[in-house]
């Protein structure tokens, strides 16, 4: 059975994720005996002790403030302050911010990031824990974004497999498409001719033609030439007309000697409307 954590958990998970790690190198080693508390240290732990009532009282006193932007800005503020002294009492306070609030989205986003250098499977499974759909956008389009410039492909799973939309998920989707276009340009551009129609589709293959068609024209043309889906082609033959026309004009030319009568034609008539506007 699949461990779902609450929201309110996800900023213990930051270094649960290190000990796990830590723990797995273990596993073949003696285990360790616990350390004693010294003379030394004693003075520390109650400094730590009564620290963490004044935390409490602080955390009081902040959740007895009226609901608005000023307790959420105070609450995210002694969080913070709170995850560097103990995990565990920080989660008390997350857990009372405003659902949808600015400061409690920016949490979710740090986190999510963090988790995602840590362990990008717990992240996920975190991600997918969240209750509403505006903090698992929020959450796996940052997740996507740490994994999109080493790990493009990882990023692209991720994404397709976690059913979630928003402004802050397509941010993701076309950083992801920008990252692997331009070192896997064929997957990047499957991966988007997947897509279900709409604007995402439209606006990710113009992005990737815009990227690998410079790169290797031929095997552009060749994909594209290749799609069956007549829809799909037609919008991927859109977007290698206007990569074209983005082009300095000595080099459209080159680009044009590898088009297929329909891809010049597009881009012909994308030219003509462009001349007719600046004339106009």
């Amino acid at each position: 059975m699949t461990t779902r954590f609450r929201a309110a958990l996800c900023l213990p998970l930051l270094l649960t994720a290190c000990d796990n790690r830590q723990e797995k190198r273990q596993s073949t080693e003696e285990k360790p005996q616990a350390p004693s508390v010294t003379k030394t240290q004693r003075p520390e732990i109650a400094e730590k002790s009564e620290t963490l009532v004044e935390s409490r009282k602080a955390l009081a006193a902040v959740r007895d403030l009226p609901a608005g932007e000023e307790r959420d800005q105070r609450l995210a503020e002694w969080v913070w302050e709170a995850y560097e002294l103990d995990p565990e009492l920080a989660k008390e306070g997350f857990a009372q911010l405003a659902p949808g609030s600015e400061e409690r989205n920016r949490l979710l986003q740090h986190v999510a990031m963090r988790l995602a250098e840590l362990d990008p499977e717990q992240a996920s499974t975190w991600a997918a824990s969240l209750e509403t759909d505006e903090e698992k956008s929020l959450a796996f389009g940052r997740i996507a974004l740490a994994l999109a410039e080493e790990h493009p492909e990882d990023a692209a799973r991720l994404l397709s497999e976690s059913g979630v939309e928003g402004r802050d998920f397509d941010v993701a989707v076309f950083q992801v498409i920008e990252s692997w276009s331009s070192t896997a340009p064929e997957n990047a551009a499957a991966w988007v001719a997947s897509f279900d129609a709409g604007d995402t589709r439209q606006a990710g293959l113009r992005a990737v033609t815009g990227t690998w068609l410079p790169q290797d024209p031929a095997t552009c043309v060749a994909w594209i030439s290749s799609l069956q889906d007549e829809t799909v082609r037609k919008e991927a033959i859109n977007g290698y007309a206007e990569a074209v026309l983005q082009q300095p004009p000595a080099i459209r030319q080159t680009l044009l000697s590898h088009a297929l009568p329909a891809m010049r034609s597009r881009f012909e008539e994308l030219e003509r409307r462009a001349r007719e506007e600046e004339e106009n």
